[in-house]
């Protein structure tokens, strides 16, 4: 059985309010596009035109916290619904984490009979994050002279939300690495390139249900509106590749919470198990993301 010395990396030098603070810039600027592209067609005729089936066309811009970086072209379909079909992304990040960059220590392998040690290995890796979903999201317009809207849809698309992996050779020997601590314990080799992945999944099909402001379809040549909503992306899970020793085939394995008896952990203190049943725990209670959109219409036709 493998001993690490620490399984979650100390002393990261990297905030994960980063990102936000990144984003935060990049939405206060697409709205400041946005009003002044709205300022710039102020002069429209503000006559309510009425919308019949598939009659016409919009395109749109949108950027968000969760879905990213959106593009779609929307059409009504009679006075009171409209419909969007697109693509949205995050753009892969990859944080600079000092101690996955410098590696951390683990202990692998048998014990030496000389020194009564185990051989020591440094593991170096690499974390990103990003995702691309197709949508397809109906507005339902109540009032028809007011752009408030409902909408319902879905985004499909990537189903890994985070990806790690080594870029130092992962050392295992003996009986490698365990899995669990009850008798669905998986023995977990790296692959053989000497290599193992991590991923954090949700759903690839994410239905979604929220509401807005402003019509797909501008009734105007360009129009400012926004999303509020949130994306059923079902219950997160951890998939860990490797070599299973079950059928010696490297392949993708669930990190199961069943594979871990609580009461176990709390006996043997194993800070390693602790860490993966708390992980797992806490991530199947996020079953939805929030998504929040600044989003800017054309009318093509």
């Amino acid at each position: 059985m493998v001993y690490f010395s620490y399984f979650c990396p100390q002393n990261i030098e990297y905030s994960p309010l980063i990102p936000f603070k990144l984003m935060k810039k990049l939405f206060t600027l697409f709205i400041a596009a946005a009003l002044m592209a709205a300022q710039s067609v102020s002069a429209q005729s503000n006559k309510v035109e009425e919308f019949g089936y598939f009659d016409h066309l919009g395109a749109a811009i949108s950027l968000g916290g969760i879905d990213g970086i959106g593009i779609d072209l929307s059409t009504p379909i009679g006075e009171y619904v409209q419909m969007r079909a697109g693509l949205s992304f995050v753009p892969t990040i990859t944080p600079s984490i000092k101690s996955l960059e410098e590696g951390f220590t683990y202990k692998y392998g048998k014990t030496d009979p000389t020194t009564g040690k185990r051989p020591e290995n440094t593991l170096k890796a690499e974390v990103s994050a990003g995702w691309i979903n197709g949508k397809l999201l109906f507005d339902v317009y109540p009032f028809r002279k007011v752009p408030f809207r409902v909408t319902v849809g879905f985004f499909a698309g990537t189903s890994a939300l985070a990806r790690a992996h080594n870029t130092s050779p992962v050392k295992l020997e003996g009986e490698g690495f365990i899995l669990g601590n009850t008798a669905e314990s998986k023995y977990i080799y790296p692959d053989d390139n000497e290599n193992i992945k991590i991923e954090a999944r949700v759903n690839t099909f994410k239905p979604y249900v929220g509401i807005g402001y402003g019509y797909a379809v501008p009734r105007s040549r360009v129009n400012v509106g926004f999303d509020l909503g949130i994306m059923c992306w079902g219950k997160p899970s951890a998939w860990l590749w490797g070599k299973d020793l079950d059928d010696y085939e490297d392949k993708w394995i669930q990190v199961k919470k069943g594979l871990y008896d609580e009461a176990i952990i709390d006996a043997t203190d194993n800070e390693t198990d602790r860490a993966i049943f708390d992980g797992i725990t806490i991530a199947e209670k996020f079953k939805v993301g929030p998504v929040l959109d600044i989003r800017v219409g054309f009318r093509i036709f």
